[in-house]
């Protein structure tokens, strides 16, 4: 007859916290040491949750989902007792240890470890001990966190990377082939952002990226396809593609890796797809041509653009179809309320008026005047650096150094800035002329249309309409007026 510790059906959790080659070595140890401890005991092993590659310190943000649907099966009686194989394997959270007391108390769940032995979770000095251990596991994590901090910030002083996820651009890391993180440029990637890098400049558009990489067959670092404008924006916006090292979303200075992308072009891609107010997915994104441009000749306030229709389901109207289509001085919003005016008709005279004024314009110059601000940047970025460096030493007072550093960051934003400016207007002058761009009429070269817009127009004052029977057909052109930037 089998005795009643025969009879205990166990789970194992096996976890690891960093897993780069995906080999899943680690867990697969943990799991034969455990079924080893579980045979030992004559425990019949029911399940094995693994969480592979996941941190279980105070400091990760990652969910471990199968420690959470373990807790869940424990709590639902599928098993009476968790092998694992240390105490800081199972969790590194003193919130946690709580949790797995509870189900030791109110479950009966009984706990087996490898290396740590069996936590006897049913005693007030059982239950103090595996508190005290959870604690300085929980040091111990937030120390080696630390430490790891403390190298990636000397590592960003030197240039150099420190790691992280394969980066679009360069070729996959490979210790066996002398491949290092950000080592190696990917031909083919970097062929694709030096296009993206020119869509950017002329359309402003993510979705035109999208959709040229996915017909190019350009595959994301999982071998997939571009399914996110988020993700582009991303992997676009990525400093470490221009060879620059970041922190917190600041670049702090030059790279010892090669760049995908010289820092000027790349700062003219940034300048067009940085998340904006009506950036990608954004409910106040522009949907109309004269957004922002147009303005009651009344009262003087912004006028809004409405594109809607329907069918009316009640009263005489009832299954007529209504439409809304103009440009309107709202008084919800804080205008007259007073004037409106057809969006077709509006927009059919301004997009006639400015194609004139770019058939007008004189052709292009040949060469793009600009300055090269790459010696100026460098030169406060080491000024920088060292001020940073003489801080951390104490040579020089924090407030001091803080308001130096403070004062040459603004000045390098401001000359990356011209030379954002400098290079999209080096990538304009080789591509599409603004004429042709203006009567390109696809939503995705809406913000390049709108980027023209402001070269010729500063803004259209629609005037109130005297009495009389007015059509999208016999509106007055003199209704409008249209002021020349």
């Amino acid at each position: 007859m089998r005795s009643k510790e025969d009879t205990v059906r166990t789970a194992i959790y096996c976890r690891i916290s960093q897993d780069r080659d995906g080999s899943e070595a680690g867990v697969t140890r943990q799991e034969e040491d455990c079924r080893a401890l579980a045979a030992e005991r004559g425990w019949e092993v029911v399940e094995v949750y693994t969480d592979n590659d996941v941190s279980a310190s105070s400091l990760s943000r990652k969910p471990r989902v199968r420690y959470e649907q373990m807790l869940e099966d424990a709590r639902n009686g599928r098993f009476e007792a968790v092998t694992f194989y240390s105490n800081s394997r199972l969790t590194r959270r003193p919130r946690e240890w709580e949790q797995v007391i509870e189900l030791a108390q109110k479950h009966k769940i009984r706990l087996a470890s490898v290396k740590s032995g069996a936590a006897d979770l049913t005693t007030a000095d059982g239950r103090a001990v595996a508190r005290t251990i959870a604690a300085w596991d929980a040091a111990e994590a937030e120390r080696t966190g630390e430490r790891v901090s403390r190298a990636h910030e000397q590592r960003r002083a030197q240039g150099r990377a420190h790691g992280g996820h394969h980066v679009f651009g360069y070729l996959k890391p490979d210790a066996s082939q002398g491949i290092g993180y950000t080592t190696h440029i990917d031909p083919e990637a970097q062929a694709a952002i030096r296009q993206a890098a020119e869509i950017a400049v002329l359309e402003g558009s993510l979705t035109s990226i999208q959709k040229a990489w996915n017909a190019a067959g350009v595959l994301t670092v999982n071998s997939g396809p571009w399914n996110s404008l988020r993700s582009i924006q991303r992997v676009l916006m990525n400093p470490r593609i221009a060879g620059l090292v970041a922190h917190k979303g600041e670049v702090v200075g030059e790279g010892d890796w090669p760049a995908v992308i010289d820092r000027p072009t790349w700062e003219a891609m940034c300048t067009a797809i940085a998340p904006k107010k009506g950036g990608p997915g954004s409910h106040n994104a522009r949907k109309y041509l004269l957004s922002g441009y147009v303005f009651c000749g009344s009262c003087g306030h912004r006028m809004e653009a409405a594109e809607s229709s329907g069918t009316y389901s009640k009263g005489k109207r009832a299954g007529t179809r209504w439409t809304v289509n103009r440009y309107a001085c709202y008084s919800s919003t804080g205008g007259c309320g007073k004037v409106t005016r057809n969006k077709t008709w509006l927009e059919t005279y301004v997009k006639a008026l400015v194609g004139r004024a770019l058939q007008d314009a004189p052709p292009r110059e040949h060469a793009v005047s600009g300055a090269d601000h790459s010696a100026e940047i460098a030169r406060l970025e080491a000024d920088i650096a060292a001020t940073r460096a003489d801080m951390l030493s104490g040579a020089v007072p924090r407030a001091d150094g803080f308001a130096y550093v403070t004062a040459c960051r603004a000045r390098v934003v401001e000359l990356q800035r011209e030379q954002a400016q400098w290079a999209r207007a080096a990538i304009e002058q080789s591509a599409r002329p603004p004429l042709e761009v203006w009567q390109d009429e696809r939503p995705e070269t809406l913000e390049a249309r709108r980027a023209i817009l402001g070269t010729v127009v500063r803004s259209v004052e629609v005037l109130p309409l005297p009495r009389g029977f007015w059509t999208a057909d016999n509106l007055p052109l003199d209704s409008v007026r249209v002021h020349t930037a």
